[in-house]
């Protein structure tokens, strides 16, 4: 097929056969014969440079207004949440602007805490950012406790590195007033008269 449409449109370039042999397939599957040099528009997409730096690839991601889908549900305070996977399928639209992230546990001697350390890189400039989130864990002896911490860190660290909304209704619920305490408390004042 490309040697018949090099014979019948000897004035394409090999780059722009490629982008011709791809037209031919969206023109309903024409024979290339079939099409004149008016019905096949060549473009040439020009690539996209990435941004120089991390803060310019930053702001080109953020411009995008990427969220963490909701795709897990807490049983425990009925709400859902964005998941980490879900978490990690939002920041890897970044990767179009050069840039991408490591998660590393690391561990604090001198405060005795465990961190995950998530690094976000910009790939063409080599610069790079790292911040610190504690695992917290109730019991760090219980292997599955501490993952479950750790999961946690890594889904708001990397939520926190990015800018991505941090929409779960685990935090919303847990930042809601105690009106039922707030309605005690009201009902216990007593109102006294002003004095004129």
């Amino acid at each position: 097929m490309i040697r018949e449409a090099q014979k019948e449109l000897p004035s394409i370039s090999k780059g722009q056969l490629h982008e011709a042999t791809a037209l031919y397939i969206i023109h309903n599957n024409q024979p290339i014969s079939e099409l004149t040099m008016n019905d096949v528009t060549i473009k040439t997409k020009a690539k996209q440079a990435l941004p120089t730096n991390l803060n310019m690839a930053l702001l080109e991601f953020q411009k995008l207004s990427v969220s963490a889908k909701k795709d897990s549900k807490n049983p425990h305070f009925r709400s859902n949440y964005a998941s980490l996977e879900s978490v990690i399928d939002a920041a890897s639209k970044a990767n179009e602007f050069g840039l991408c992230f490591t998660q590393d546990i690391d561990f604090d001697a001198e405060s005795q805490m465990v961190f995950v350390s998530t690094t976000l890189i910009h790939a063409p400039s080599g610069e790079s950012r790292t911040s610190r989130t504690p695992i917290r864990s109730k019991d760090p002896a219980d292997p599955q406790k501490m993952g479950s911490g750790i999961t946690y860190a890594k889904r708001y660290g990397l939520q926190a590195m990015l800018g991505l909304p941090s929409d779960d209704d685990d935090g919303n619920e847990a930042s809601k007033p105690n009106w039922s305490a707030q309605k005690k408390e009201h009902a216990t004042k007593t109102l006294q008269p002003k004095e004129f």
